[in-house]
This record gives C-alpha cells, structure tokens and sequence, in this order.
C-alpha cells in the first residue's frame, strides 16, 4: 500500500464498532439484505420470522456485516417460505456445528459440499442455470461443466 495514499485517504478517519456491539442495526441490515436478496432470486420470501431474528440477534457475528449478508443471501436463496425461518439459517449461528465441523464429522469431501449446494440453488431456481451461476458468483460455463462433473441433471433437482 501507498504510504503517500494512505495519508491522503486518512484526512478523517471513521471507525465502526462491530456488528456484535451494534446489535439494534442487525434487524435494519437483515431485513435490507432480505429484501435485496429476495428481489433478486427468491420474490417467494417477504419477512424473517421471529425465532429467525431471535437466533441472528444472539449470534456474536465475527465476521460483521458481510458475514451478516452472506448469511441472509444463503436463508433467501434456500428458503421455501415467505419468511425466513431457523431452519434456513446455518447450524452454527444457533451454536450447532458448523458447516466446517458438520463436513468433517460427516467425513464430506468439499467436491460433496460443492455438489450438494449446486443442487440446492438449481432447485430454488426450478432449474434456470444462468440464474444459478449468478446466485453461485460463477460463470454460466463453469456452472454447465460442474453440472457435467457431478453428473447433476438440472431439470430433475
């Protein structure tokens, strides 16, 4: 990094608490990320229910606001519901394991994990593959090979 930069860019800095520290924004930013992430792939889903809330209220959120959004893009794109509910949520926000500890326990390779999250998008999507590499941050040809690779029929999922 530039020194000369970063003393042009630290006229006036701000500092953020963490979101921990911050807990009446979490409702905001949640039903913000909702609403964002609803519009662009799941119109289906409209609020985030009361246990739901409750769980990301009590979660201490090291990873701060984008932890926060990743995890409310996952509830949106996977919920079956007009709201989010916990079973939407990951496991380890509700001091289960998480995906890392849950991999290893079940002895999943990550090429499982990867299969199995392809899936689960192609289904929310009813099987539109550009909209699932878009849902995915991946190329529409990246998606069409790992559907080739893991032998994934995307009108059946």
């Amino acid at each position: 990094f530039r020194e000369d930069l970063y003393y042009r860019l630290n006229v006036v800095p701000i500092t953020l608490p963490d979101l921990k520290d911050r807990q009446e924004d979490i409702p905001l930013l949640a039903n913000h990320f909702m609403q964002k992430f609803a519009q662009e792939s799941n119109p289906a889903i409209h609020e985030i229910s009361k246990e739901a809330m409750a769980i990301l209220l009590s979660y201490p959120w090291p990873g701060n606001v984008r932890e926060l959004e990743n995890v409310i893009e996952r509830a949106v794109t996977l919920g079956r519901g007009p709201a989010i509910q916990p079973s939407d949520l990951p496991a380890h926000l509700a001091g289960g394991a998480g995906p890392v500890e849950k991999a290893l326990v079940q002895e999943a390779t990550l090429e499982d994990l990867e299969r199995d999250y392809i899936r689960a998008v192609l289904r929310r999507t009813k099987g539109h593959q550009i909209r699932a590499a878009t849902i995915l941050g991946i190329d529409r040809r990246t998606l069409y090979r790992k559907i080739r690779r893991y032998n994934i029929r995307p009108t059946q999922e």
